[in-house]
Parts: structure tokens; sequence; C-alpha cells
């Protein structure tokens, strides 16, 4: 089997940088989207970072703590890559010369929710899925036109405005019980959608309403996301906000490979 996969996004204004990232490494399973806290420092280049990392090597699972100790020993070599790269991205090599507004805001930190997940197993005949989660950035999986799994947030009126975020800041980890972990087998023909959190609600709002919406979903390609969304910013039904989905379909291999 492989994984297919599109990428869709939108920003907040046609005038702005989107401060979601994704990343995604087809060949071995890899996928992440991050969603940048828009108040915070380099928000969009935290995100960037955490998703990138993911997929070049994402979380182990040590025989003691399991998921959630292994995403918190990566956290903390991710921020160390983020902050060695955060001089040299202001092109400030010397710390007295930086401005001191700078100092400022990095002292605050970058702040981002994420969601990673990797599928092993594609070359057998039963795939299987991990994803870990610190936010409200959600996974949905959809199999023969059905929600089977929504994490970590499945009730389109339970999203606010303070979700558990992954901080760049040194003491900055997620508290344990933030951590959402969860493993499943996948089927050919199950379709993973990962969604930052506007257009999560946005779609399990749709799928509330009317289920058999979920099969249009799944299929849904770049245009008809764009109606989608005009749609639901003019009925009240959508956030205005960076907007990210990422469609994986686990596909038959007809290559032969």
């Amino acid at each position: 089997m492989r994984l297919d996969v599109h990428a869709f996004g939108l920003a907040r204004t046609a005038g702005e940088r989107s401060e979601d990232a994704w990343a995604v490494d087809v060949e071995r399973g890899r996928l992440a989207v991050a969603d940048g806290a828009s108040s915070a420092w380099r928000a969009g280049d935290w995100a960037a970072a955490l998703v990138d990392a993911w997929v070049v090597q994402p979380p182990g699972r040590p025989r003691r703590g399991g998921h959630v100790e292994g995403l918190l020993r990566w956290l903390d070599g991710v921020r160390v890559a983020f902050a060695e790269g955060d001089r040299a991205a202001d092109g400030v090599p010397d710390a007295d010369e930086r401005p001191w507004f700078a100092d400022a805001a990095a002292a605050r930190g970058a702040h981002a929710a994420l969601l990673g997940i990797t599928v092993t197993g594609l070359s057998g005949a039963r795939p299987r899925l991990r994803a870990l989660a610190v936010g409200d950035v959600c996974l949905l999986v959809v199999r023969a036109g059905r929600l089977i799994a929504a994490l970590p947030v499945d009730d389109p009126d339970a999203f606010g405005s303070r979700p558990a975020l992954v901080s760049s800041l040194a003491d900055g980890a997620p508290a344990r019980h933030e951590i959402v972990a969860h493993e499943r087998e996948l089927r050919a023909g199950d379709v993973l959608l990962v969604a930052s959190d506007a257009m999560a609600a946005f779609l399990l709002r749709l799928g509330r309403a009317q289920p058999d919406a979920w099969d249009v979903l799944a299929r849904l390609d770049r245009a008809g996301l764009r109606r989608l969304v005009e749609q639901g910013l003019g009925a009240g039904l959508l956030e205005r906000d960076d907007l990210t989905l990422v469609r994986a379909v686990v596909a038959e291999d007809t290559d032969g490979a």
C-alpha cells in the first residue's frame, strides 16, 4: 500500500503569511501539521520547525514512559535546534548587538499546537497508524464514507481560545495529560484528514449535520475546498483563521512494488 497525500492551505487574509505549517514524507509514512499561536513570537517559524523535525525523525517510544515520554524527549531536541537557529535567523550573531525588542519577544517564546502521524507497515497487509497530538490540530479518520475516529477534539463546540500548546521555551514542555496518543490498524481506502483548529471544527460541524458529508469531504479537491470555505465563511459556520487540511489516502499499490 501507499499514501496518496494532498494538502490545502489558506491564510487568514490574502496579505498575511499563514502561521500553520505542514510537512510530509510519503515514503516513510510521516505527516505533521502545526498551528502557530498568532500572538506568539515567530509562531510560523516554530510551527515549521516542529513539522520538519517530525518528518526527519518522529518521536521514539521508550520502554519506560511510552509515547508520552518519547514526545517530551523529542521536543527537547527540537527546542535546542530552534534556539540555535534563532540568532542566525535574526541576522545578529552577537547577542550584544541584538535589538532589545527581539530578546524580549524571544523570552516569551513561540507556541504552537501539533499533531503528527506515522504510518508503518505499508509494505504489508496491515498498516498501522500512530498519532501524537498537543492542542487542537485534529486527526479525522474516515472509512467507507463514515467518520470512525476524531482526536484530540471530537466535538465542534469544544474548541476553545486557550488550547494546550507546545512551547519553544526550555521549560515549556506540555503537561503529560495534554499529550494525546492514538494507535489503530488501517485498511485500504481509509482517509486521514489532518486539520488545523478552525478547519477541524468546521468539518466536524458539517459531519454532525450531515453524516453522509464525510464521503464528499474525503474526496474534495482544491477548488471544491475553496468553494466550501467561502460558503462556510458566508454562512458564519467557519471562523476566519489560517486554514490547513492535509488528506492522506491509504491506497492499494497498483505498481506491484
